[in-house]
């Protein structure tokens, strides 16, 4: 029988998934766009300011998934690294002062 696993941890793993999918995708449009243009595709009956427009915006479009995942990824974790912060306790010999 698996061990249950704890809510926090499964949405850890799958900001980590998400992060890295998103990560992946933006690489993978961008290299699609390097390729096409170093290979010379065009499409056909869009004027040529169109298509520089269109390619830009893909471009941001493929920096921005990258971002986002980096994004993703590195708030799981430092979510997962972090360490609930304690308070210090208030010791018994020594008493609070009076500001001022």
């Amino acid at each position: 029988m698996p061990r249950p696993v704890p809510q926090l941890f499964a949405r850890l793993y799958m900001m980590k998934r998400l992060g890295s999918l998103f990560m992946g995708a933006g690489l993978v449009v961008g290299i699609a766009l390097g390729v096409g243009v170093i290979a010379g595709i065009n499409v056909g009956g869009v004027p040529l300011l169109v298509a520089i427009g269109l390619g830009k915006l893909t471009f941001a479009a493929a920096l921005g998934m990258m971002g986002a995942g980096a994004v993703l990824r590195r708030l799981a974790l430092r979510r997962d690294q972090r360490e609930p912060m304690s308070l210090p306790r208030p010791n018994a010999e020594t008493k609070p002062t009076a500001p001022g």
